[in-house]
């Protein structure tokens, strides 16, 4: 009976460990987005699978920039519940976004939304966009623009997809790499509007 106890409570332990874990990097995340003007105080959203029917999520109304354990919530992927509500008005794009990458076995484990300004202002004119710059060329190749329901397979596909004024949606392997190709999405964008307000300028 002490053995099952003393079981349980490092069980417990290591949920709340890595629950810790979790929401320390997500609340990085919304800090560094915020920094750079991609999110304000109660914009964007993001979420992690924790198992092959599990994700945890940020709140409605939640800040991302300050975060903590209360503003999370975990749900099935699969299936909805009661709860769902508690969640960001995004959830059911994050769902589909895991069960499209399960589907095509893309190892997509973290997803992140931002409202960035270049991609809405470029999703009111363009369906693809071809990175200019060097580093998206590699890391990223294709930039599609797509209608809400369409943002999943997208993002399962090639790991981040312009919503038609909404905003990004960047899937990765973890909370590192779904950041990284955040930030170098946005890089190509100012890139790509800099080169064309240029054009203007010198025609």
């Amino acid at each position: 009976m002490e053995k099952q106890k003393n079981s349980e409570k490092r069980n417990n332990e290591q949920k709340v460990a890595v629950l810790d874990k979790f929401v320390k990097k997500m609340r990085e995340c919304g800090q560094i987005l915020f920094s750079r003007n991609l999110i304000d105080t109660r914009s964007g959203n993001v979420s992690v699978k924790l198992d092959r029917n599990k994700l945890l999520i940020k709140k409605t109304g939640v800040s991302m920039p300050y975060m903590t354990k209360k503003d999370v919530i975990t749900l099935p992927i699969y299936e909805g519940t009661e709860k769902d509500n508690l969640a960001s008005s995004d959830l059911k794009i994050h769902r589909q976004i895991y069960i499209e990458s399960e589907k095509g076995n893309k190892n997509i484990n973290a997803v992140l939304h931002c409202h960035m300004p270049e991609a809405v202002a470029l999703s009111f004119f363009d369906d693809e966009i071809t990175p200019l710059d060097y580093e998206a060329q590699y890391f990223i190749k294709k930039i599609k623009v797509a209608e809400y329901n369409s943002i999943p397979e997208y993002v399962a596909e090639f790991k981040l997809c312009i919503a038609k004024g909404h905003g990004v949606f960047v899937g990765g392997k973890d909370l590192d790499e779904a950041l990284f190709l955040t930030l170098a999405l946005h890089n190509s964008l100012k890139i790509f509007l800099l080169k064309n307000l240029l054009e203007k300028i010198k025609t």
